[in-house]
């Protein structure tokens, strides 16, 4: 038995598959001339292999004449980074792409999926344990060092989580659909009509290098009600829509 949403969860993603996702050197590559001799800013990207959002941001940077690092953490391969503690003023330097920067002269960090969980090591488990803590202390070292623009802070990414999404809405004058963070089998049994949702990212680590693709889908009539004890889930009463609109809030502004 598996928990309900898991258990239909069928699409596998290999990271194994090291080709550049973002597309950011097939952009260069078409470009004419005149876009890419434009004086590039660079920007930083923290998130991992699967991030579709990132994938379509990455090329139109590039247009705009923006130059990004994009630090994925499930392949680290290329990245490293130093903090000379002993200095007056510590400086963070960061090396990816053959080339060193300085963090402080980097104007914007974008802060989305990066995981130390995504870490695979699979010649050693104890080697990856250890990876996986280690790495897990980046964001917040980062944090104490960089003075530019966050956008998500580390310490904020808490603020990601769908309960707060759903009150913060509620907050600025969005009306919201009935909904539950829930694993009771018998409240679910008393709604109809529910769709539901993983509480997290919807990549799930499964063995070393793969990770599932877990969707919403509606709730059957006859679940078996020990696939809904086994893990929590947000559900929510479904409304069909025509279209989805995205909505960014700074403050209580959007």
């Amino acid at each position: 038995m598996q928990p309900y949403l898991l258990k239909e969860a069928k699409e596998i993603w290999d990271t194994t598959d090291y080709k550049n996702l973002d597309f950011k050197y097939n952009a260069l590559k078409y470009m004419d001339e005149e876009t890419v001799s434009l004086p590039y800013k660079t920007i930083l990207i923290f998130t991992r292999k699967e991030d579709a959002d990132i994938d379509v941001l990455g090329p139109q940077l590039i247009k705009e004449g923006m130059n990004y690092i994009r630090v994925d953490s499930n392949d680290l391969r290329d990245f490293s980074f130093s903090i000379n503690l002993s200095s007056v003023s510590p400086q963070v330097f960061i090396r990816s792409g053959g080339e060193k920067y300085n963090l402080n002269e980097i104007p914007v960090i974008i802060y989305r999926h990066f995981d130390a969980s995504a870490i695979t090591y699979p010649e050693d488990l104890n080697s990856e344990n250890y990876m996986q803590s280690q790495w897990s202390e980046l964001p917040s070292i980062l944090e104490d060092f960089y003075h530019g623009t966050w956008i998500n802070k580390p310490s904020d990414s808490m603020k990601n989580r769908k309960t707060y999404q759903l009150l913060l809405s509620r907050k600025v004058g969005f009306k919201t659909l009935d909904s539950w963070v829930t694993n009771d089998p018998g409240l679910i049994k008393q709604q109809n009509n529910l769709y539901t949702k993983v509480l997290t990212h919807h990549f799930v680590e499964s063995m070393p290098n793969k990770r599932i693709k877990i969707y919403g889908k509606h709730v059957d009539a006859n679940v078996n009600e020990n696939e809904i004890l086994l893990a929590p889930a947000l559900y929510q009463k479904y409304l069909r829509h025509v279209y989805e609109v995205r909505v960014v809030v700074f403050d209580n502004k959007w």
